[in-house]
């Protein structure tokens, strides 16, 4: 696996049932699944419960130990409640009953069905993972008039600093405020 540049540095980053953790954190959680390391989830669980059940890109740690065939990892996180029934992976929308069934993964598929069947186990639901990269006010109000499309508010936003660093992720952009010609 490949570390996404949004997790190689630690941002807070919110998981699982509003809690709150960093984007290093998940990482090791995502990395621990796909190893099938339970010590390890163990750990990371016992200090932030919804690491559980933490996401990036759409993703929880639950999809790796289905789709590596981890099955003493996949009966932990279902009986956590780690597994969302209605979740479907991104951007196939399989489910995860099709995936172990795909893989053959009958013991696994097995516990899927189980599990799906008792809503009573069911503790998490719909997505998370939204990084907080500590934005300046100016940033957030940049963003928030380009995310509206509203051009000539985000000229506004961008005429009203002298320059202005944006950070997504490791991208950094720089906006200068242009110098006015004056006098011709």
């Amino acid at each position: 696996m490949f570390q996404p540049n949004e997790l190689k540095k630690e941002f807070p980053m919110q998981v699982a049932n509003a809690g709150l953790s960093t984007t290093t954190k998940v990482w090791e959680t995502l990395v621990a699944a796909n190893n099938c390391n339970l010590v390890k989830i163990k750990k990371l669980v016992e200090e932030c419960p919804g690491l559980i059940y933490a996401q990036y890109n759409y993703t929880p740690p639950v999809y790796f130990a289905v789709r590596e065939g981890h099955a003493e990892l996949v009966n932990y996180f279902l009986n956590h409640g780690a597994l969302d029934p209605t979740y479907k992976t991104y951007p196939f929308q399989d489910t995860f009953l099709t995936m172990a069934q795909d893989r053959e993964y009958n013991d696994i598929a097995l516990m899927l069905e189980q599990y799906a069947s008792n809503p009573a186990l069911h503790k998490f639901k719909g997505d998370n993972g939204q990084i907080d990269y500590k934005r300046t006010e100016l940033q957030q109000e940049f963003e928030k008039t380009v995310d509206q499309g509203d051009l000539s508010k985000t000229e506004k936003s961008i005429r009203s600093l002298h320059w202005m660093k944006l950070i997504f992720g490791e991208k950094v952009f720089y906006f200068l405020q242009p110098k006015k010609i004056t006098g011709r």
